[in-house]
């Protein structure tokens, strides 16, 4: 992408860890437990555990494929914060973009899974580094800080805006004559 290695060296990032139990649906058949969405950090990586498949990406904006669980293996997955800064989606000027994921379990087990979730600190300007923008490549989005952007999704979470993919072109979209 034409960005030193140590782009980005000093932003301040932090990690959350969880393990995540996803019941079994009680009904026969399939069920979604896990809403299509996109993750609003900077990176998940994921360890998928017990052998039961759920956690699946969508590809090419119509399809649903399944990531089977294998020993040994973690699934990376980009969230919403790359896009502008690698912080991906943000941080990329929007070149990279977030992956839209979910969890459809069937009634035989319940699902297990480990993950690490990057993200800035809260106080940190997220911005695309300046070799990333040129005339070829206009700011998409405009410096916010991160904690505005964590209150905005927060205070739209009883819509369906979590299940966006496009929070972050929602809230810092650069105006056009930027």
């Amino acid at each position: 992408m034409g960005v030193p290695y140590d782009a980005g060296a000093a932003v301040s990032e932090s990690s959350i860890f969880r393990v995540m139990k996803y019941d079994a649906p009680s009904a026969v058949g399939s069920a979604v437990v896990l809403v299509p969405h996109t993750d609003k950090n900077t990176l998940t990586v994921l360890v998928q555990q017990g052998g039961v498949q759920g956690l699946e990406v969508l590809v090419d904006g119509d399809r649903w494929v399944p990531l089977a669980p294998r020993d040994g293996y973690f699934v990376v997955i980009a969230g919403e914060i790359l896009k502008l800064w690698l912080e991906w989606q943000a941080w990329s000027n929007g070149r990279l973009t977030a992956a839209k994921h979910r969890v459809v379990l069937t009634p035989e087990k319940d699902r297990y899974s480990f993950g690490s979730f990057t993200l800035p600190e809260t106080s940190s300007v997220v911005k695309p580094p300046e070799e990333l923008v040129d005339e070829a490549h206009p700011p998409r989005y405009k410096p916010f800080e991160f904690l505005g952007y964590l209150r905005h999704v927060e205070a739209n979470a009883h819509t369906t805006y979590l299940s966006r993919e496009d929070s972050i072109d929602v809230y810092a979209t650069a105006a056009a004559s930027v």
